[in-house]
């Protein structure tokens, strides 16, 4: 193993806007079956950035969203759940031992 960083380089300002998104999105409530706000701002977000989505629905209750970039031959799937649990007692932490938006040891969205 080396230390030049390779193709996983990420500069300082993409790293930055990464982590505004993610404090955004760990601001908004979504709490199993109050997705509504959370998708909104997903699409909203994709809009301002020209990217085609389309949310998908349950029982006529916005579910998920789904969006593409580009074409071709081959394709690369992100998948993840935008519903979570409320936050638990202070003290709860994850496996990194950062305090946790959601229970679930899987979960994409952490406080900072």
């Amino acid at each position: 193993m080396t230390d030049d960083p390779g193709v996983w380089a990420v500069p300082g300002d993409v790293r930055e806007r990464v982590r505004q998104l993610l404090r955004d999105l760990v601001a908004i409530p979504s709490y199993g079956g109050q997705e509504e706000a959370i998708i909104r701002y997903l699409v909203e977000r994709f809009a301002r950035q020209g990217i085609a989505c389309r949310v998908t629905e349950l029982d006529s209750k916005p579910l998920n969203v789904v969006a593409e970039i580009g074409n071709g031959s081959r394709t690369i799937v992100l998948n993840s759940h935008v519903d979570t649990v409320p936050p638990g007692e202070p003290g709860d932490l994850d496996h990194l031992g950062r305090r946790s938006a959601e229970r679930h040891p899987t979960e994409l969205r952490h406080l900072d």
